[in-house]
């Protein structure tokens, strides 16, 4: 095997939340299936790859092409472009190593050459490697004061931005929303789920790999999915701004309900999201005529 075909593995990659939520669902099979996949894309030059090499993948391994592609697809673990896919984090860790390398190249292709051609080369190496490494550090608050009397500024991220063109989707958040089983709460809330995404993001200190629309596309999906962490955290939460919408249109106007996983109950019966108030605890709503009847 060519060193150059080596990769680095982080030894807390089972800890990475995405990695977690395919363990869950997958077991050790999705697991394995997870690093074939990684294996293939670093003997890409590009760190690419189509899904034709899936047919190859899945006869090696012995299991289904629909399997392979499945775990591509439905973790959020890779971006896909048109028919092809990579994955983000393999392009992050490789980066380095694969600039490392074309430094080496070139000092190689000019050994021959005088030394005032080699220091012009490293130079210009190293500008690029500073480059790079300034691109990768999170955009942080920038404080303006001290320049000719401005006032502090804070800039606005660009994962922000990448959120917001997201959320603007309005086919995406609909697929987002069957996806995530909350069914009209996601719609009638979803304003305020987007912001608590990105406070998630914020949280997880994951600002930096927020890096273009599908990366964040993906990592919402998995944010929202049902029957996950962040699902039943989503609920707990919508749950809570409810009780404080209640509150803030009138302290007991919905105190002969119950919210239960984010729904309007009474006596084991499920409230409609529109429907008014309970009035009162004898109350029994009439879904033909659509309103409370005694």
């Amino acid at each position: 095997m060519k060193n150059d075909n080596f990769f680095k593995h982080d030894a807390t990659a089972a800890d990475d939340e995405k990695i977690l939520l395919l363990i869950e669902r997958e077991g050790l099979k999705g697991y394995g299936a997870y690093w074939i996949l990684i294996e293939a894309l670093r003997k890409q030059d590009d760190l690419c790859s189509s899904f034709s090499v899936l047919r190859s993948l899945a006869i090696r391994s012995r299991v289904r092409q629909a399997y392979l592609v499945h775990i591509v697809k439905d973790f959020g673990l890779f971006v896909i472009e048109g028919d092809r896919f990579y994955s983000p984090g393999m392009k992050r860790r490789m980066a380095k190593y694969l600039l490392g390398a074309a430094y080496q190249s070139v000092k190689q292709s000019v050994k021959e050459e005088d030394n005032t051609l080699i220091d012009n080369v490293n130079v210009a190496i190293h500008a690029r490697e500073t480059e790079q490494n300034r691109k990768e550090k999170i955009l942080s608050v920038v404080d303006m004061g001290a320049i000719e009397g401005q006032q502090p500024v804070c800039p606005y991220q660009k994962w922000e931005s990448l959120v917001d063109e997201m959320a603007a989707s309005e086919d995406y958040m609909n697929q987002a929303g069957m996806h995530s089983g909350l069914g009209k709460l996601f719609i009638s809330n979803e304003k305020y789920i987007v912001q608590l995404f990105k406070n998630q993001i914020c949280l997880q200190g994951k600002q930096d790999r927020m890096m273009n629309l599908g990366e964040v596309k993906s990592y919402f999906s998995n944010f929202v999915a049902n029957g996950s962490v962040t699902n039943k955290k989503i609920r707990v939460a919508l749950e809570y701004e409810m009780s404080q919408q209640n509150k803030r249109n009138g302290r007991y106007a919905y105190r002969y309900e119950q919210l239960v996983d984010g729904k309007r109950m009474y006596l084991g019966h499920e409230i409609p999201d529109d429907a008014p108030p309970r009035p009162n605890s004898s109350a029994v709503w009439d879904e033909v005529k659509k309103k409370w009847g005694s």
